[in-house]
């Protein structure tokens, strides 16, 4: 089961959200990642088989500062992360995103951390993956103004 722990409060009015669990989807149900007013940061834990990816997006505002960095047991745990624009398609299972990563963060990067400002307001998306064989994960997800 995927549990969702919210791990810090803010006190600026400047992160807006309200709170939802984040189950992991499989790409093709991206689930969204919220927080609840004055709230912004957040734990996802979950797992991956082995060439399985689940998506997640992350609604903010343009300006934003960002962190998310992934773990886990065997280090093998990835995510891509692209900016709002984003649009995924299917062909014989196979998923393609349509858009625009963040540096650091395309797809080969195999990104464990990433930090920056957020390009712009809408829904980021999050790919988490691994590199080898399944994963059992952790995605640490931070914003602030």
């Amino acid at each position: 089961m995927t549990t969702l722990r919210i791990l810090m409060s803010v006190t600026t009015a400047a992160v807006w959200c309200n709170v939802a669990a984040a189950d992991p989807a499989p790409c093709g149900v991206v689930k969204p990642i919220t927080f609840e007013t004055g709230r912004a940061e957040a734990s996802i834990q979950g797992g991956v088989a082995r060439g399985e990816l689940q998506c997640f997006s992350l609604a903010a505002k343009a300006g934003q500062s960002a962190r998310l960095a992934i773990s886990s047991v065997e280090g093998n745990a990835v995510f891509q992360f692209y900016r709002p624009g984003w649009s995924l398609a299917q062909d014989d299972g196979e998923l393609t995103v349509n858009g625009q990563a963040y540096p650091h963060a395309a797809d080969g990067d195999d990104a464990r951390r990433w930090s920056g400002r957020l390009a712009a307001t809408g829904a980021n998306l999050i790919v988490v993956g691994s590199v080898r064989g399944g994963a059992a994960w952790t995605l640490h997800v931070a914003i602030a103004p």
